[in-house]
């Protein structure tokens, strides 16, 4: 079994340390001698913090293959192949425009159990070792953080020997690395790309079963009513770590096992949404706004946003989409006027440096393919900017214009007194058209302005100008007398709504 020179300065394990651990793992030093460890260790200590985290670049010091405190994961070849896949896999995505990282990385739950194992082993081994960490302790780790302007993260640490340490070692190690093969890539907290890299090994549920099985009667203790999980899982086995004490790990030795293999790992690239808004018309009554799905099966070819959308996403090469819109209308209904103010975010964007040029000529492109839809205004928007189509639905006027027949013949006269009606209160119950998707709930809405155009004697044009989630169709008929006061109850006859277009949606949007 063998320690890294990094691990031998992180724990600060002198040589009567090691013969002391020697007695309760005879193998410990088949591949590293106690002397060459002690060499190692002693480079480790001489160099101020700042530089420990490159001590495996000596060559001074010995770093076994497989280290059974850190899995290898300070080891120099782990770490500059880890780096290479990680620099290769960023020219297959073909990230354009690409300037800044940040990088987490997600540690084995073994590395866990085997540093708080030997942190605990060691207390008993010597029992004047502190149970936390010093200042100056707290200050190593800061200064390790330094290099890679990681300084400001907050460290809460319970020990040096935590795994939160050599994962601040890995991502600074990884960041050097990237930084002298990729100078253009710049390291940055702030930055909108992250890296991943998740880290497993194959003696993760090896090492982490027996001590979940050790701590369950300490933990059912504190939980007396729980059901607890006892399937390795981060909570668990953080859980489990955190009650047991120094006595538990000497009396069950198990987390110091030897290490045949590296740690495996997964990359993932991920880069915060991009924001597209715009305005589009609909000119079609019978293209629904977004996919049109029952039960698996499709009821129209396609929809506003996938001719809005699909060419959209190619540009911007990502992963998927979101598409909202202001409210949003039927299938049989046409948006005309300026149109309706929509939203498309992209998730894991690739090209990063679209500009307005590209928007226009993909706006001329949704345009060319299809009369049933036009976009305008398209235009970048930024995260923050999204709140003012998300918020104040209710607050927004939107304008309608509805032909309306009649059964009954009607004259001029019998509708002169609609276009007199002004700040109509109406209580709309979820209409039976939607109940199957909507909350059943009664909606007041206000109707601000009502003018009626006579057409012939059995039918008129109503226009109207009304508060957002009004339910005009309804409105119009009464919905089985579900929204009082309707225009059926006002004319004192049977009315219905032949066709409804939507001629505005007040809002300044796109800004």
């Amino acid at each position: 079994m063998d320690i890294c020179s990094y691990c031998l300065g992180v724990f600060r394990l002198e040589k009567s340390d090691l013969k002391n651990l020697a007695q309760y793992f005879p193998s410990l030093a088949t591949r590293c001698s106690t002397s060459e460890m002690m060499k190692a260790k002693d480079v480790v200590m001489e160099q101020p913090i700042e530089k420990r985290a490159k001590l495996s670049d000596s060559p001074q010091v010995v770093t076994p293959s497989h280290c059974i405190l850190c899995l290898s994961l300070s080891d120099k070849t782990q770490i500059e192949m880890m780096v290479s896949n990680i620099l290769d896999q960023l020219d297959t995505e073909q990230y354009q425009g690409l300037s800044t990282y940040v990088i987490a990385v997600h540690a084995p739950l073994s590395l866990k159990v085997r540093r708080m194992g030997m942190e605990h082993l060691m207390r008993c081994i010597n029992s004047d070792t502190p149970d936390s960490l010093s200042e100056a302790a707290i200050s190593d780790i800061n200064l390790l953080s330094q290099p890679n302007q990681a300084a400001n993260e907050s460290t809460h640490l319970k020990s040096l020997s935590d795994e939160y340490y050599v994962k601040v070692n890995l991502r600074s190690r990884i960041t050097d690395l990237i930084e002298e093969k990729a100078p253009h890539l710049e390291y940055s907290v702030d930055s909108p790309f992250l890296i991943t890299v998740k880290l497993d090994h194959a003696t993760s549920d090896h090492d982490c079963k027996p001590v979940i099985s050790l701590a369950l009667p300490k933990l059912q203790c504190k939980k007396p009513n729980s059901k607890l999980k006892t399937s390795v899982s981060t909570v668990i086995v953080n859980d489990a770590v955190s009650a047991l004490h120094a006595q538990d790990y000497r009396n069950n030795m198990f987390f110091l096992t030897p290490v045949t293999e590296a740690c495996s790992y997964e990359i993932e690239f991920s880069h915060k949404p991009m924001f597209v808004g715009g305005r589009y018309n609909k000119f079609s009554r019978t293209l629904s706004q977004t996919p049109w799905i029952i039960d698996g099966h499709r009821k129209s070819e396609s929809s506003v946003e996938e001719m809005i959308c699909d060419k959209m996403t190619c540009l911007l090469r990502a992963d998927s989409h979101k598409f909202s819109s202001s409210g949003r209308e039927d299938v049989d209904v046409r948006m005309l006027g300026n149109g309706r103010p929509f939203l498309v975010e992209f998730l894991n964007p690739r090209n990063l440096s679209f500009n307005s040029e590209d928007l226009f000529k993909v706006q001329q492109e949704i345009n060319e393919a299809t009369v049933e839809v036009q976009v305008r205004l398209l235009k970048h928007v930024s995260k923050k900017a999204t709140d003012v189509l998300r918020k104040g639905d209710e607050d927004k006027t939107k304008h309608y214009s509805a032909l309306i027949w009649t059964p009954k013949e009607i004259a001029p006269e019998n509708i002169e007194f609609l276009s007199d009606l002004k700040l109509i209160e109406v209580a709309q119950k979820t209409p039976i058209r939607v109940l199957h998707r909507r909350t059943l709930a009664t909606r007041k809405r206000t109707i601000y302005r009502v003018t009626a155009d006579y057409v012939d004697s059995h039918h008129f044009t109503l226009c109207l100008s009304t508060q957002a989630g009004t339910y005009v169709k309804e409105f119009v008929h009464g919905d089985f007398g579900r929204t009082k006061p309707n225009l059926r109850l006002m004319m004192k006859q049977d009315v219905d709504i032949l066709c409804l277009d939507v001629l505005d949606v007040e809002l300044d949007w796109p800004i």
